[in-house]
């Protein structure tokens, strides 16, 4: 019994940690509002940590091999070594793809969730988040000059709030 304990204390500890690591290169890109080589190897990073820690956090919570927050980590992970071997992610690709594949993720299992009658309110805020993500990737493909300074800002605030969930999500769990 100790164990589980002691297993989920850390698995929170380290789910805090991720919400503060998010959250620092949200801020880190809303004040630059630059993405260069230096963003590819601090989100190539944050993003290979990300999914290690997910997949670390997953196992210990559910003792499964394969779930969603598995499939998410795998492409976190793909997506962190990339921009680190090849320093290639351009910060425009990275942005919309990350976001439309993460915000259908979200809205998947969010509704998996809400079928199953699962953890409804953190899957509400889930599927938000998602929602904003899938519509933020779309309509960053549309060519604007000058658009790609708001899509920084709004990403950097995205990644804060995902940080803020992630360190208040335990607590919204409780209740």
């Amino acid at each position: 019994m100790a164990s589980s304990k002691s297993t989920s204390k850390a698995a929170l500890a380290i789910q805090i940690i991720e919400g503060i690591l998010l959250f620092i290169v949200g801020l880190v890109i809303v004040i630059t509002r630059d993405g260069g080589a230096v963003l590819n190897y601090v989100i190539g990073a944050m993003l290979l940590i990300a999914g290690l820690v997910l997949i670390i956090v997953d196992a210990a919570k559910t003792r499964r091999v394969v779930s969603t927050s598995t499939i998410v980590a795998t492409g976190l992970i793909t997506l962190g070594l990339i921009a680190l071997i090849y320093n290639a992610l351009p910060i425009t690709v990275f942005i919309i793809w990350f976001s439309i594949v993460l915000g259908s993720i979200l809205i998947a299992d969010m509704v998996i969730c809400l079928a199953y009658k699962r953890n409804q309110v953190p899957a509400i805020i889930e599927g938000v988040i998602g929602v904003l993500l899938l519509v933020f990737g779309i309509l960053a493909v549309i060519p604007v000059n000058g658009i790609m300074t708001v899509f920084y800002i709004i990403t950097g605030v995205l990644l804060m709030v995902l940080g803020l969930l992630l360190i208040m999500l335990p607590v919204i769990k409780k209740k």
